[in-house]
């Protein structure tokens, strides 16, 4: 990894004196990657996804907007994830997307539940200069992968993976590839297939922990039995609190419509601070109007930041394996 002074520069000021930020807002390094929602409609019903109580307007991105927002970032992130909430290979123009956004010499990063690859000539998709893409499979059986993801087909799913995996063998493709698998109680004894898979076609593996999203449920039936795989203990008083959430001040996240809004958690568009029709996304990410809304931040007056996953220790939780050059 190359090191880059100016964010670790911005990343200890985030840490130990965020608050210069809000006196200082030019200070703030324009985030590394920014999402764009290529697509707010899914076929899916995940048991605990914040989708299914979205109230916005669902539709599809077009390419010209998207082109458009693009245009109008006001400078050059190194990537952009074609996703808020939403399944991007809903939008029949995705891969025109993501070939526009390597032209701009950004990579562009796609995360799918997989179930239309097979819409999709798997070739265009390799040659689709994505350069990260992660694919989520649960397991490998039915039950597995259903249970949680309602309206899935696994047999379905479990061929476009492979299908693409092999085709990749033969013509490569997508430099960046990835499993992500959701760590559940029920499906957490099939880790070691999901592992055997990675390493079979060197690609690398993400475990995350399932979480609640703000919901208000019994975690206890989602929550792996091996603690090491687990988002949060199940005991509410043990949550901790992170002393700052990095996303205050480095999230990027641009809605169909071309909202700005706080980070990936908003998913309903609730915190807005500009539009990217209207102005720049570097102007809004340092504008009077966000330092407004981190202000409330510290202030502990955001209402999404209370309830949110991420915001406390553990919360994030993610871990890749890396098996692209096993031998």
């Amino acid at each position: 990894m190359t090191i880059n002074p100016k964010r670790i520069f911005s990343r200890g000021i985030s840490l130990y004196y965020p608050k210069l930020f809000l006196k200082y807002p030019n200070l703030l390094r324009l985030p590394d990657n920014i999402m764009i929602e290529s697509s707010n409609l899914c076929n899916l019903n995940c048991v605990l996804c914040t989708h299914q109580d979205m109230k916005r307007k669902q539709y599809n991105l077009s390419f010209e907007n998207y082109k458009k927002i693009v245009n109008n970032l006001g400078y050059k992130p190194e990537s952009i994830v074609l996703q808020q909430i939403g399944e991007p290979f809903m939008n029949k123009d995705l891969l025109k997307m993501t070939k526009y956004t390597s032209e701009q010499g950004i990579k562009p990063s796609v995360f799918t539940n997989g179930t239309l690859l097979h819409l999709f000539n798997t070739d265009e998709i390799l040659n689709s200069k994505i350069h990260k893409l992660v694919i989520a499979l649960d397991g490998v059986t039915k039950d597995a992968v259903e249970r949680y993801r309602i309206g899935a087909n696994f047999e379905q799913l479990y061929k476009n993976v492979i299908n693409l995996l092999e085709r990749r063998k033969k013509i490569g493709g997508i430099p960046d590839l990835r499993i992500q698998f959701l760590m559940m109680k029920h499906n957490e004894h099939q880790l070691e297939e999901i592992r055997k898979l990675a390493k079979k076609y060197k690609v690398k593996l993400v475990l995350k922990s399932v979480g609640s999203f703000g919901h208000d449920v019994d975690m206890s039936e989602w929550l792996p039995k091996n603690k090491g795989y687990s988002r949060y203990n199940e005991n509410e008083e043990n949550k901790r609190i992170k002393d700052i959430c990095p996303n205050i001040f480095e999230s990027g996240v641009i809605l169909n419509n071309g909202n700005v809004v706080l980070c990936c958690v908003d998913f309903d568009g609730t915190y807005v601070m500009g539009n990217i029709f209207e102005k720049s996304f570097k102007e809004i990410f340092r504008s009077k109007e966000y330092t407004k809304l981190r202000q409330r931040y510290f202030g502990n007056d955001i209402e999404l930041c209370k309830k949110c996953d991420l915001n406390i220790e553990g919360g994030d939780y993610s871990k890749i394996e890396d098996y692209s050059n096993e031998k």
